[in-house]
């Protein structure tokens, strides 16, 4: 059992957002004696992080190599947005079904502020679409699946870059946030499932194309070599 600020969770958030600072690549050996090192902890504790960051899919066993970062290629991109397109559809239905004016209220103010970002502030986005998910999370009132939806956010730290790098899919994504705030505030829970279901289908469409074209540039890195 861990404990709130153990030397375990400490060792878990700062090895969880190395990997997703990319300073440790994917495929990348993470040797228990070296981590530790780097860590500046003991080996026990660092044992048990690692556990934690495998069992959450960021490390993996690798033939004769042990434990590695992960690797998502372009079939488990696609397996984690399978599932996000049935859990987003489902929280967004729920949330047409029974958000409180002052969810709806939290989501227009989110709207408002996506609005007047600037546009080229990727990290300000990046926060507000999270936000906006999470709000629409919280007004389907169902732990559970919260839960779920939290839990497939962690793997996708291992892609480097983010939809929201693409002009044309900031200002899609916000056209959908803005049809998919109407629809629930319209209690239209066979729309809002819809709308869901297609912003994450066009999200994953841009994650594979950045995938394809990052495997593309370093292979020419490799050739250039």
């Amino acid at each position: 059992m861990r404990g709130s600020g153990s030397l375990v969770d400490i060792a878990y958030e700062r090895l969880k957002a190395a990997i997703e600072a990319h300073e440790f690549e994917p495929g990348q050996r993470m040797r228990e004696a070296e981590i530790a090192e780097w860590l500046g902890i003991s080996r026990t504790p660092t044992r048990d992080a690692l556990r934690l960051l495998e069992s959450e899919g960021l490390l993996g066993a690798a033939p004769r190599r042990g434990l590695v970062v992960a690797t998502l290629d372009h079939h488990r991109v696609s397996e984690i947005y399978d599932v996000r397109s049935v859990l987003e559809s489902l929280a967004a239905s729920r949330a047409a079904r029974q958000a409180t004016p002052a969810e709806i209220a939290i989501l227009r103010d989110n709207l408002r502020k996506q609005e007047e970002a600037d546009p080229n502030d990727i990290s300000l986005l990046l926060a507000l679409n999270r936000q906006f998910h999470e709000a629409v999370y919280h007004a389907s009132r169902n732990r559970y699946l919260l839960a779920a939806l939290h839990s497939l956010e962690t793997p996708l730290v291992l892609l480097r870059g983010t939809t929201y790098e693409r002009e044309d899919r900031r200002v899609e994504a916000l056209e959908q946030h803005r049809q998919l705030v109407d629809a629930i505030e319209a209690n239209d829970a066979d729309l809002a499932h819809r709308l869901a279901a297609e912003h994450v289908r066009a999200a994953e469409q841009i994650r594979l194309l950045n995938l394809a074209d990052s495997k593309t540039n370093d292979a020419l890195a490799t050739e250039a070599d």
